[in-house]
């Protein structure tokens, strides 16, 4: 397949919040795609911020929600929207990942050697190193610098940003789970894929990410992300089964963090979200 077709074929997918498109790494970086095909490029940005901030290329499909939903749903809307202009692929981004057309020149090749896969990602990294795919074990995700080509989804998963997944597989796997909105949201859909195939291809081309759970923040964030944490990991108890197991992966995080900011508001918020 040309590089061209293969771009015509995919909607791109970038989640906002309290950002406009034109600040985003993400959306720059896919317009630059416009130098490789001679079709306009496909976007689909889901503004999850409280006021609207409509960008300025009219090309662009824009969806505001202002009840900041989650990314799960965002995906779930930007699939509609793949469906209904018969696209056949989507490729999900993060505002903050920096968008290399590396890995969109590569991708031709990587489907041509591995026609019957449905999903496809690059290796992200941040000032630590890899960080996404991932090992995955006993409901936690450990860093790894080498993971096969060929990545079997019992062992290894990814994170949102940077997958190109295949729109019949999405479907099929019944997409993102909503109640799942934000933590977890990536692990739950690796779930949700295993109905559809049993592995994901690594594609060997290297993205900078803005990793959340890497940087330094505030009391007020990091316990405003603990939240979103906690919510995550019963969910996914509730949903897949294994409930034991991220409770005790919310409590463990709730510990960690009460003794490095030396505060107890992390485990006031545990048992507040049980």
């Amino acid at each position: 397949m040309e590089l061209s077709g293969l771009i015509d074929e995919i909607l791109f997918v970038i989640v906002l919040y309290k950002r406009k498109a034109e600040a985003s790494q993400a959306f720059n970086g896919i317009r630059k795609l416009s130098e490789l095909t001679p079709n306009p490029v496909s976007i689909f940005l889901y503004d999850n911020s409280p006021e609207p901030s409509i960008p300025e290329d009219a090309t662009v499909i824009y969806r505001h929600d202002p009840e900041n939903s989650g990314v799960s749903k965002a995906y779930n809307e930007a699939f509609i929207s793949a469906s209904r202009m018969k696209k056949k692929w989507l490729l999900l981004l993060d505002q903050d990942t920096f968008f290399e057309t590396d890995f969109i020149k590569k991708l031709p090749e990587a489907l041509q050697k591995n026609s019957g896969s449905v999903a496809f990602v690059p290796v992200l990294f941040d000032k630590y190193g890899s960080v996404s795919p991932f090992r995955w074990l006993l409901g936690r995700g450990i860093r790894t610098p080498d993971v096969p080509d060929r990545s079997p989804l019992r062992k290894f998963r990814f994170v949102n940003s940077g997958l190109l997944i295949k729109c019949e597989a999405f479907q099929n796997a019944g997409g993102y789970p909503e109640s799942i909105p934000f933590d977890f949201s990536d692990i739950a859909f690796g779930e949700n894929l295993r109905k559809v195939t049993d592995h994901f291809i690594v594609v060997k081309t290297s993205m900078q990410h803005s990793f959340s759970g890497s940087e330094k923040i505030s009391l007020e964030v990091a316990a405003h992300r603990y939240v979103h944490f906690c919510k995550g990991a019963f969910a996914m108890g509730r949903t897949f089964g294994s409930h034991s197991l991220y409770f005790l992966n919310a409590l463990l995080r709730g510990l960690n963090l009460s003794v490095a900011y030396k505060n107890i508001i992390f485990l006031k918020t545990f048992f507040k979200q049980l």
